[in-house]
Parts: C-alpha cells; structure tokens; sequence
C-alpha cells in the first residue's frame, strides 16, 4: 500500500452524532449494513436505539369519533386531539376531512332555490 492511497477517501457524516469523518475502503470501517459511522460507539448507541414505528389507524367507536368532533369544532389541533385520545394523526385528519365535506356538502344545498330542494 502506498502512502497516496492512505490518505485518498470520502468524506462522510455519521448518522449518530453528525461528525464529519474520513471513509477509507480499503481500510477498517464500522458499518451497519450500508451506514457507516465514525466510531464503536456510534454504531452501538444506534443498535440501542428502538426502531419508531407508525401506529395503525384503529377501528374506533362511534362514542370516540363524536368526542374528537366536538374537540375539532372547539378549534383544538388535530395532533392534540390524538395525544389527548390515543389515536393516530390520520384517524383526526381523516374525521376532520370528513367533516369538511359534510359541511362543503351543506352549503352547496343551502345555495340551491327552494323549489330545486328535495
């Protein structure tokens, strides 16, 4: 091995701790599948670390839906409705787009002429 391709590699950033280093392939690297990190520790402490996963959009009862309505009219965030019920973001999102339609649906009936009414 000559000294040039010693000193010859690609600058990377660790995904742990974001320090710049210096990957050499035709060195020791610490590797995890296609990440590689700057030291040991890096690549255990993401080992320790549990993998998020998205929570399911559960099936939820009639009661609940009516509790995340009224709390959606009062004006409160979606994402604290769902903390606040243990329910996903998109179980909230979706209840609100419904909602949104039902009301989109109202006014295109109240704009009609009363003989056109059902």
């Amino acid at each position: 091995m000559d000294d040039r391709s010693y000193f010859t590699g690609m600058e990377r950033r660790c995904p742990v701790c974001g320090r710049l280093f210096i990957y050499r392939s035709n060195l020791w690297v610490y590797r995890d599948g296609k990440r590689i990190f700057c030291s040991w520790g890096c690549m255990r402490e993401l080992e320790k670390k549990p993998e998020k996963r998205p929570r399911t959009p559960a099936k939820i009862d009639r009661e609940t839906e009516d509790k995340i309505r009224n709390r959606l009219k009062f004006g409160v965030r979606p994402c604290v409705v769902a903390e606040e019920m243990n329910v996903t973001r998109y179980t909230v999102y979706k209840i609100n787009r419904q909602m949104r339609e039902e009301k989109k649906h109202e006014q295109a009936d109240d704009h009609r002429k009363p003989d056109e009414r059902p």
